[in-house]
């Protein structure tokens, strides 16, 4: 394995962990400071593996994406809806309950829809987000002929008019065609800079790592005092688009020249690597049954204690990789397609 896929997959690895525990916050600072970035490094780390020269067609690239990204939004929605349709029956039949199924009626039609902050909102909606920002940019690349002022210039103004588009208007489009404006910005840096490779080696210089750091605290904060909101694209919070574009640039590139100097790291490799089945299951599924055990738990044994109750995030994410990881490992041997891979017989990782 090269050292760029290690530390790609270091990166990835700890972008899904940093997804995991924002989820798993209720507020606060720190979730805010997380989702500064999280998402701006898979835009990052997909744009910069992102190779349209080696698809005959459009439609052999739209294929091969379809495989890696639209068959695991099916599936995975899929499982999540019966398992919520499950969950429903389940109460229904124990506790007398009649709670109604529109829940997962409306997840079907979000299944298709794909639209944020509705009722058809549906599930794994970064999938969705992800497959129409890189058709975006493979088009943008094929149409420019490669020509990097013209992308760069492209990127700029659909990002514009993405962020006008969510500030002023608000309501959000199917498959996240709005968002995908802004995200294709990031997938659009990663492809720039892995086709660079000086510039690339310059930015991730260590030098500059203090650098990002402050410019990601301080932009971070100065788009809360504006706003009041953390950053948020699923919830088209925004705020000011030059804090949000230098926030998440920063915090991404903070982030890269991290990995990048790292020691191998088995579980943030293992997680990078499978870090769409951890995307898939965590919140909607095991968060959502681990979470209510453990504030129980923790109800009984240390009652009122506000400090222990801090742990509560820290207990649902360690519990969530101890049992998500089994089932990426049965995935990947069994049954790879529901995670976007071709059948391999070598030993599943």
């Amino acid at each position: 394995m090269s050292r760029r896929i290690e530390w790609i997959d270091n990166l990835r690895g700890f972008g899904i962990l940093m997804v995991m525990l924002g989820h798993a916050l209720t507020g606060g600072a720190l979730k805010g400071l997380i989702y500064s970035f999280h998402l701006p490094v898979f835009f990052f780390a997909s744009g910069y593996l992102f190779n349209p020269l080696k698809y005959k067609s459009s439609l052999s690239f739209v294929k091969s994406r379809s495989r890696t990204l639209l068959v695991p939004y099916f599936v995975f929605s899929i499982v999540i809806i019966l398992f919520r349709a499950f969950v429903i029956l389940g109460k229904n039949l124990l506790v007398n309950s009649i709670t109604s199924y529109n829940e997962v009626y409306n997840s079907l039609i979000g299944v298709v829809v794909q639209m944020r902050n509705t009722d058809y909102s549906g599930f794994c909606w970064f999938l969705a987000l992800l497959f129409i920002s890189q058709i975006l940019l493979y088009y943008l690349v094929k149409i420019s002929k490669s020509n990097y002022k013209y992308i760069i210039l492209s990127l700029i103004l659909l990002f514009v008019i993405g962020w006008a588009y969510i500030y002023f208007i608000g309501i959000s489009l199917p498959w996240h065609i709005d968002a995908s404006f802004v995200s294709v910005f990031f997938v659009g840096l990663g492809f720039i800079v892995r086709n660079k490779a000086e510039i690339f080696s310059k930015i991730t210089s260590i030098k500059l790592l203090p650098v990002y750091i402050l410019i990601n605290l301080i932009c971070t904060y100065a788009n809360y005092r504006l706003t009041g909101k953390i950053i948020d694209l699923y919830e088209s919070s925004l705020g000011n688009p030059i804090f949000y574009i230098l926030a998440g640039s920063s915090g991404t590139m903070a982030c890269i020249i991290i990995m990048m100097r790292i020691p191998k790291n088995r579980l943030l490799e293992y997680m990078g690597k499978n870090s769409l089945t951890y995307y898939a299951l965590h919140h909607k599924i095991f968060f959502y049954v681990l979470n209510p055990v453990i504030l129980y738990v923790l109800g009984k044994t240390i009652g009122d204690n506000i400090f222990m109750y801090s742990l509560r995030p820290v207990l649902l994410l360690i519990l969530t990789i101890i049992l998500i990881s089994p089932i990426c490992y049965l995935i990947n041997k069994y049954l790879p397609f529901i995670a976007g891979r071709r059948h391999n017989k070598q030993k599943a990782v």
